[in-house]
C-alpha cells in the first residue's frame, strides 16, 4: 500500500494520528458481539487503535492466540473505525502470541473512496510485530432484487437475472447435495483417539462432522475433503468475526486427509465474506456447513480452502489458508 493515512473518528477526511502512548485511551467495547463478547476487543476510534489480552479462552492447543480471533479482531478493529463492512481480509502471522499477553491492533488507510476503503491492520505485542492484516472495507448488503422477494430463506437464485438486474445479488456456489443436517452428524473424535482438548477455543465451538458413511451415499467423498457442522461459541450470532474464527477450524480436516496425527502453524488465514447470514435468533439457526478441502502438502506446507454456507443453503464466505505441518505440541497445563 502506498500513501499511508490514519483513520480515526472523522470517517471520512483524513485524521490527526493518536499519540506516542501505547495504551488504548478512551477506548470502548465495539459493536461486533463477537469481537467484544468472545475477543474482548476495545477500540479507541480517535486513535484508530484497538486492543484484546489473549485470554485463555481464545487459544489454541499449543497455548496461542488462535489464528482465526487475529484476523477477526484485525477486520473488527477496521470495521468499527471505518463504520464499513469488510468484504475480504487476510492476516500474515509474523509472530506468536502467547497467554495473556496484549496485542495492540493500529489502522493504517492505503485508500479511502467513497464506497470503498483498503487498509491494514498492525497488531504488535511489547512493540513487537505479531500479526499483518489487511483488506477491502464498504457495502456489502443484501440487495432488494428477487433474491429478497418470493422465498426469504432461499438462497439467491443462480438462473440469469431479469433485464435490467444484471447487477443483483447471486449465488453460483451451492450446498452439496444430500448433505444430512447437524442433527444426523456425530461429535467430532479427534483422529487417532488423540483426546479433545479440555480448554481453550476449541472447547468453546461445537462442531458436529458429517460420517463418512453419510458423505459416500451422496457422493462427497473426494480425497482431503471433509464437511463440519459447526455453531459459534456459547452460542454468539453470526457475523464477520465469528465466520473468520470458524473458517479456522479447517485444518482439523487435514488429520483425516493424510491419515496420521498432525498440528499446524498457520502461515495466513484469508477469507472472503458473501451473503449476510439470516437467523431466528434461535441456536438451531446459528450452524454453518464448513465444507474443507485441502488442497497440497508439499515441503511441509499445507495449502487448503473451504466454503461455509449456513442452514438455508446461503454462501457466507470462502476461506483459504497455508500452513506448516507439526507434531502434536504438549499441552500446556491447566
Amino acid at each position: 500500500m502506498t500513501a499511508l493515512l490514519k483513520l480515526g473518528a472523522a470517517r471520512d477526511e483524513p485524521p490527526t494520528p493518536g499519540g506516542p502512548s501505547d495504551a488504548v485511551v478512551g477506548s470502548v467495547p465495539v459493536g461486533d458481539v463477537v469481537a467484544r463478547e468472545l475477543l474482548g476487543l476495545r477500540v479507541d476510534r480517535a486513535a484508530g487503535r484497538g486492543e484484546l489480552v489473549a485470554a485463555k479462552r481464545i487459544l489454541n492447543p499449543r497455548g496461542l492466540l488462535w489464528g482465526g480471533c487475529g484476523l477477526a479482531a484485525g477486520m473488527a478493529t477496521a470495521e468499527e473505525i471505518l463504520d464499513r463492512r469488510a468484504l475480504w481480509a487476510t492476516v500474515q502471522f509474523v509472530g506468536p502470541i502467547a497467554a495473556d499477553e496484549r496485542l495492540v491492533l493500529e489502522l493504517e488507510v492505503g485508500r479511502h473512496g467513497r464506497a470503498l476503503t483498503q487498509a491494514m491492520v498492525r497488531g504488535t505485542v511489547d512493540g513487537r510485530l505479531a500479526i499483518l492484516v489487511t483488506g477491502t472495507f464498504g457495502a456489502r448488503e443484501r440487495s432488494s432484487s428477487h433474491a429478497d422477494s418470493a422465498d426469504a430463506d432461499a438462497p439467491a437464485s443462480v438462473a440469469a437475472p431479469a433485464s435490467g438486474e444484471s447487477d443483483v445479488d447471486r449465488q453460483f456456489a451451492a450446498v452439496p447435495a444430500g448433505v444430512p443436517g447437524p442433527e444426523s452428524c456425530v461429535e467430532r473424535r479427534e483422529f487417532g483417539q488423540q483426546p479433545r482438548a479440555a480448554w481453550g477455543l476449541r472447547t468453546e465451538i461445537e462442531e458436529l462432522w458429517v460420517p463418512a458413511e453419510a458423505m459416500a451415499r451422496a457422493g462427497l467423498v473426494a480425497p482431503g475433503r471433509s464437511l463440519i457442522w459447526l455453531r459459534p461459541p456459547r452460542p454468539l450470532p453470526l457475523t464477520a468475526a465469528s465466520l473468520a474464527i470458524l473458517a479456522d477450524m479447517a485444518p482439523a480436516a487435514l488429520n483425516e486427509a493424510i491419515g496420521v496425527v498432525v498440528h499446524g502453524m498457520s502461515l495466513d488465514n484469508s477469507i472472503r465474506l458473501g451473503a449476510a447470514p439470516i437467523t431466528d435468533g434461535t441456536e438451531d439457526s446459528a450452524w454453518v456447513l464448513l465444507d474443507a478441502q485441502v488442497e497440497t502438502s508439499v515441503g511441509g506446507v499445507v495449502h487448503h480452502s473451504a466454503r461455509l454456507f449456513d442452514r438455508g443453503g446461503r454462501l457466507l464466505a470462502t476461506a483459504s489458508q497455508s500452513l506448516l505441518r507439526r507434531p502434536p505440541a504438549p499441552r500446556p497445563a491447566t
